[in-house]
């Protein structure tokens, strides 16, 4: 029977999150697991974030606000300097957002699969375990989706690479990362949108990838940050998002491109020599554009989800490179 004492480092990004924050930080003291602590790092919020935040971390000693000059980084780098802060001290790792609300259970059952996985592949191999979620609107009531688009990519996981260079689909606010993998994040890539995308990356090129296909948390959807998920809608209405967008999705595309080249430079010494190969053999020929990266593509499994959204990416592979202005 395995152990559970290993202590879990949760980091919270937050940023006039006053409205939301004392329901987050009220279930993560409510998980079933509680050896646990929460640092929350604020970006210079203008609301009554702080505030709570002292409220909670004089009640209970597992929470602390880490606190520094810098202020406005946005939330990739927001969670930048929180990883930063933890590596190399932490056992494992999780994220969370300051909107959300935790299941109970979230912990212990993330948990549990990490330590099966680095049973079965060894504690020295980077792992990172992430989870289902449910879409819930700014009152925590249901909302429909679209299935997690990780549950199908799953189904493949020693192809989740080949996916992750299209499109990220891992939520950082489902994670848990062990030790090994959080030494390799690193600096945060700027031509990632977020911090997710780039931990997936790194992930998945250095280390291996576990889906929960189990929902373990409330994952609230408000004005501030509504998801591509539930914006879908009709064809109609994403054909005209389509081409009303094409010159971003392009931009998009070509920021990608980068962002898998920062990707080798930062892993170059330690990646497995396939994940090398193939992420200098797709970021060569995406750069070049034209029939052979469609070629590449199409042969080594790179998808979207869906059909229409895998088709339209192709063309925009097989546009013209351009660096970003």
């Amino acid at each position: 029977m395995m152990s559970y004492n290993s202590k879990i480092t949760i980091a919270m990004a937050v940023y006039n999150g006053g409205k939301y924050i004392q329901e987050q930080i009220e279930s993560i003291i409510n998980q079933t697991y509680t050896n646990w602590e929460l640092i929350i790092r604020d970006d210079g919020s203008v609301d009554d974030t702080v505030a709570v935040i002292r409220r909670y971390a004089k009640r209970d000693i597992r929470i602390s606000l880490l606190e520094d000059d810098k202020k406005n980084l946005g939330a990739r780098e927001n969670f930048g300097q929180l990883i930063k802060s933890v590596t190399g001290k932490c056992e494992y790792l999780m994220l969370a957002d300051q909107d959300d609300v935790w299941n109970a259970d979230k912990i212990m059952l993330t948990l549990e699969h990490m330590l099966e996985t680095e049973k079965m592949l060894g504690k020295d191999t980077p792992i990172l375990i992430h989870t289902d979620f449910s879409y819930v609107d700014e009152n925590l009531n249901p909302l429909k989706a679209k299935p997690h688009i990780a549950y199908r990519f799953s189904q493949h996981p020693e192809a989740v690479l080949n996916k992750l260079v299209s499109q990220n689909f891992l939520w950082g606010c489902t994670m848990m990362m062990n030790s090994n993998l959080v030494s390799l994040i690193g600096p945060i890539s700027k031509f990632g949108v977020n911090h997710d995308y780039w931990i997936a990356l790194v992930a998945a090129a250095m280390g291996h990838i576990v889906f929960i296909p189990q929902p373990t948390m409330l994952y609230r959807q408000h004005q501030d940050n509504v998801s591509v998920g539930l914006k879908s809608g009709t064809l109609t209405s994403r054909i005209k998002r389509i081409l009303g967008g094409w010159k971003e999705m392009v931009a998009t595309k070509n920021k990608r491109i980068l962002l898998v080249e920062d990707l080798l430079a930062w892993t170059a010494t330690g990646m497995p020599t396939k994940n090398k190969s193939f992420l200098q053999e797709f970021v060569r020929l995406a750069k070049q554009g034209g029939f052979p990266i469609l070629l590449f593509g199409y042969r080594n499994n790179v998808k979207r989800q869906g059909t229409v959204q895998t088709f339209l990416y192709y063309i925009l592979l097989i546009s013209k490179f351009r660096e970003p202005q």
